[in-house]
């Protein structure tokens, strides 16, 4: 996977060792060759080595990694992050929803103006985006306000929260759709869409924004393609996990940032001087961070093009 760090892999392997030692043990008879068959693959490349015991896998593992690494650092750049305030501190808890969706709106409107496709049929400028929250009870206040607050003149927002614990009907038929509309590998398709284009000629507004309020189910798994994203952080494995889903389908340089990550989170000012990046998130009170922003917790390399670099190599 591109979100896991060496440590964990060379974790696995002993696990996978040991369970080995014991079926072995077990059989009550030596099987020929100690060494353990491992496999390594991504676009790049495969490798493959028979590895007796943990320092040789981790060996291998370790080249094979910094072989990514390279080829990461020399591909072309899909995806470039720009890391944007949140300052909330002081304000009251019933407060923080309305006020993180001004920032949605903001957000979300400059990203589309960046990022957007035209309809050759209506000349309508539409973008696919995805707001990523990291818990869902805050998920659904900020979409209340996100119905009722206004927005600039000529957007239409085409709204759908997408979380795990709708019924399973309902988050079937959601993802469905989703992943019809989200298909971007022939880019103009989607405008063909019945279900697009009945929204495209219901409305007379010339900029069309397609948001997906999300919580961390919108990482892992779904084949999307979004046109840009704004994020509310909670780990660096979530944060790569959700750009791979930022121009997934399409190639193409970006030059322009087309990921906007608050520097920190909402639980950060529901909870203040509690543990901010946990569930999800791998912070907890035994454990703080001292900062929760991610100006100081992050180098520059790690947040401007977002990757697997920062998780495949330790620090």
């Amino acid at each position: 996977s591109a979100t896991l760090p060496p440590a964990l892999v060379h974790g696995l392997f002993e696990a996978y060792r040991h369970g080995r030692q014991h079926y072995q043990n077990n059989r009550g008879a030596a099987i020929a060759g100690t060494g353990i068959c491992c496999a390594w693959i991504d676009e790049f490349d495969v490798q493959q080595t028979d590895c007796p015991e943990g320092p040789s896998f981790l060996q291998a593992h370790t080249a094979f990694a910094t072989r990514r690494a390279q080829r990461l650092g020399q591909a072309e750049v899909r995806r470039r992050a720009v890391l944007v305030p949140l300052d909330l501190t002081g304000k009251h808890r019933d407060l923080l929803p309305p006020l993180f969706a001004k920032e949605v709106i903001r957000h979300t409107t400059g990203l589309h103006h960046k990022h957007h496709s035209v309809d050759t049929r209506s000349g309508k400028r539409v973008s696919f985006g995805l707001v990523r929250m990291a818990n869902i009870e805050p998920l659904v206040d900020v979409a209340l306000e996100l119905y009722r607050l206004p927005w600039p003149d000529g957007v239409r927002v085409h709204l759908c929260s997408y979380h795990s614990q709708f019924p399973l009907l309902i988050r079937s038929a959601i993802e469905r759709q989703l992943d019809t509309s989200l298909n971007r590998r022939q880019p103009d398709a989607v405008f063909s869409l019945p279900d697009m284009r009945q929204r495209l000629d219901a409305h007379p507004q010339a900029d069309h924004l397609f948001i997906v309020l999300g919580s961390p189910v919108t990482e892992v798994g779904r084949d999307h393609d979004y046109d840009w994203a704004v994020v509310e952080p909670s780990s660096m494995r979530s944060l790569i996990q959700l750009a791979g889903r930022v121009r997934r389908h399409r190639e193409g340089a970006c030059s322009t940032p087309n990921i906007r990550v608050f520097d920190t989170n909402l639980r950060h000012f529901r909870n203040p001087n509690q543990p901010a990046f946990c569930k999800p998130g791998f912070e907890n009170a035994q454990f703080p961070l001292r900062p929760h922003g991610l100006g100081v917790l992050l180098d520059a390399t790690e947040r401007d093009v977002v990757d697997a670099r920062p998780r495949i190599l330790a620090r």
